[in-house]
């Protein structure tokens, strides 16, 4: 897939994000289910040039053991 637009540099590489990152109903840095808040990380198009959004969490990730 690749990154488009601003704010793609935050966009991990995504072969290594689940289907569920993918499709922006978890938060593409820590997984967590997004619920009804999330922010945007970016957006990316696979090979055919379907575009897919992914989502952050809205007020911060819990990842290695700190709030980022």
């Amino acid at each position: 897939m690749f990154a488009e637009g601003s704010g793609t540099r935050d966009v991990p590489d995504m072969t290594r994000l689940s289907p569920t990152q993918q499709m922006g109903i978890a938060c593409i840095r820590c997984g967590r289910r997004l619920g009804a808040s999330g922010r945007r990380a970016g957006t990316v198009r696979d090979r055919w040039g379907h575009r897919f959004v992914l989502w952050i969490c809205s007020h911060g990730c819990f990842v290695g053991g700190r709030t980022r």
